[in-house]
């Protein structure tokens, strides 16, 4: 886990402030099972928003997104899950039909994240995007969810999820033995609450991943940062 000094967090926070978050699910039930599931050792899943959930939302025009939000359930102790990816592509569909429950190709998506995730306790949890997420504000939004930590332990985060039935808007397979790219997943109506979040401004001179990130949920202290792998932290 990537230390971070007490001047630095206090900048970081500082500057976190100034963000926009939109918020997709209210649902106070916790599951494991995604967008990471941290009970077998390998596991994928994928999710669709819909340009219409995230306009309701209040966000109604194409927009940058630095950084995702999971709310966790439970209360994990400083718990972390080692190679974690986030994938983003953009899609017209708005759920998963028959047959649509297999492993994607994810040469098909770009890579938003990768590495470790700490949990800590409860409370929504932010992934700092390495490549901003640049939503084209017409389309739905699709995320590849990958776990290639390769050995669990107990003590695994649970995730607040919203019941989308009748549709089906997310599908994930975990597997112990290796990662389950080839194998057919499972169709749920419990998708996780997300929230999107995108600065109000961006600093000048700064190259991407090459200086301290400009935003943060308002909510401080109950929010919490991942910390781990912060490729915008000098």
């Amino acid at each position: 886990m990537k230390k971070l000094t007490l001047f630095t967090v206090f900048l970081l926070l500082a500057a976190f402030v100034l963000a926009d978050v939109y918020t997709i699910g209210t649902g106070t039930t916790a599951s494991y099972t995604l967008p990471f599931n941290g009970l077998y050792n390998y596991s994928w899943s994928k999710v669709i928003y819909t340009r219409a959930e995230i306009n309701a939302a209040g966000l109604n025009q194409a927009a940058s997104f630095n950084g995702i939000g999971f709310y966790v359930g439970n209360t994990p102790n400083d718990y972390t899950m080692l190679d974690q990816r986030v994938y983003f592509r953009h899609t017209t569909a708005s759920m998963y039909d028959v047959g649509e429950d297999n492993h994607p190709n994810f040469n098909e998506f770009q890579l938003l994240f990768q590495g470790n995730l700490t949990y800590d306790g409860g409370g929504w949890y932010y992934i700092v995007l390495s490549e901003p997420l640049d939503w084209d504000g017409n389309q739905n939004i699709e995320f590849l969810f990958e776990n290639w930590d390769g050995a669990w332990v107990s003590g695994y985060p649970t995730f607040n999820y919203t019941s989308t039935s009748p549709e089906y808007m997310a599908v994930y397979k975990p597997l112990d033995a290796n990662f389950p790219s080839g194998v057919v997943g499972t169709r749920t109506y419990n998708r996780p609450n997300i929230q999107f979040v995108t600065p109000h401004h961006h600093s000048s001179g700064c190259s991407r991943g090459g200086c301290p990130c400009r935003w943060r949920h308002p909510r401080l202290p109950a929010a919490r940062i991942t910390l781990d792998v912060w490729q915008c932290v000098a």
